[in-house]
């Protein structure tokens, strides 16, 4: 495809390939395509910014350095070292609003084929954090059998979960688990509701009830696609 927004000299496009799900119209690998688009120009914008604060701070630095270099007596220095320590304790006193905004997350957050949220816990004790505090009564909750592995979540799945979502969610439980790298796994999938955690039992370590069980089979376009929407 060409990219309109990277030209070279002679103001030709640069040519980007893509990466289409064949199990997908061209309709919804198109819209898929948009929906990534969007949140790359949103970071685009996070980034571009963090760079010019940094390459501001490192200009600042720079000049510092300078200065103490320069300096030939004790109260230029300290000039130095003052206006140093004042930005260093400035970088420090982050706003309660920043720190909060850069709270870590007890799991990632994939899209399905289909746009829909799949939620992976990244440890042990995110699990607990994942499945319950995180996810309510009849979101769709999934764990590779029988291995150590995520709980893997599918929020606000409705009645009758999406089945590219479903199967999305399941071969993500089965990377995310010590079946990564066989051919083929055992998933099982319940509703929130019917896990629970007994009193005293070690992090990640629930029992679900009401289980059905889906067999994961290695699809490795399919995963990547998978681990590149995350958000």
């Amino acid at each position: 495809m060409p990219d309109w927004a990277d030209l070279d000299a002679q103001g030709s496009p640069r040519e980007v390939v893509l990466q289409l799900d064949p199990a997908l119209s061209a309709a919804q690998n198109a819209a898929r395509w948009f929906r990534r688009s969007q949140r790359y120009q949103a970071a685009a914008a996070r980034i571009a910014a963090r760079r010019a604060e940094v390459a501001a701070g490192l200009a600042r630095a720079e000049e510092l350095l300078a200065r103490a270099a320069e300096a030939t007596e004790a109260g230029a220095l300290r000039s130095v070292e003052d206006e140093s320590a004042a930005i260093l304790g400035a970088r420090r006193a982050r706003p309660p609003a920043a720190r909060a905004e850069a709270a870590r997350l007890p799991y990632r957050t994939f899209r399905s084929a289909s746009g829909d949220r799949i939620l992976v816990g990244r440890s042990a004790r995110d699990n607990d954090a994942l499945t319950l505090r995180v996810a309510r009564g009849n979101d769709v909750w999934l764990h590779a059998r029988g291995v150590q592995g995520s709980h893997v979540v599918i929020p606000e799945a409705g009645d009758a979960p999406d089945a590219r979502t479903l199967a999305d969610a399941v071969l993500l439980a089965a990377h995310f688990s010590r079946a990564r790298g066989e051919d083929g796994a055992e998933v099982s999938w319940t509703r929130r509701k019917h896990v629970r955690k007994p009193k005293g039992t070690a992090p990640g370590s629930v029992i679900a009830t009401q289980e059905r069980t889906l067999r994961a089979r290695l699809d490795a376009p399919r995963l990547q696609a998978l681990l590149s929407s995350e958000e």
